[in-house]
């Protein structure tokens, strides 16, 4: 496909989901919830650039950074959990701890 794709550390998933909902309550004007400074500053330079964070649940979740028209032609980011990416001598594995492919 023609997206780009990133490998996160999978830590950061609870971050990912806090974005994705405060976009959310925002789109149906809700108040949304709490976020840290860092979170809130991603999520204004995501609408400042009029993208949005979604998630895309196949095999295996992924998050994807798109622009809000939702086009599929439009180039995107795909954003993949990784596991491993801490630690110097780990195996670094993509998608899924138990089931993905191992990266050098």
């Amino acid at each position: 496909d023609d997206d780009a794709d990133l490998c996160v550390d999978s830590g950061y998933h609870g971050n990912l989901v806090d974005v994705i909902v405060a976009q959310e309550a925002q789109r149906y004007g809700i108040a949304p919830p709490k976020l840290p400074a860092l979170l809130r500053r991603g999520l204004a330079y995501l609408r400042s650039q009029r993208h949005r964070l979604r998630i895309v649940a196949s095999r295996s979740m992924t998050f994807t950074v798109s622009d809000e028209a939702d086009d599929p032609a439009a180039p995107h980011v795909d954003i993949w959990e990784c596991w491993g990416l801490a630690d110097e001598d780990a195996e670094v594995r993509w998608a899924s701890y138990d089931f993905g492919p191992k990266i050098p």
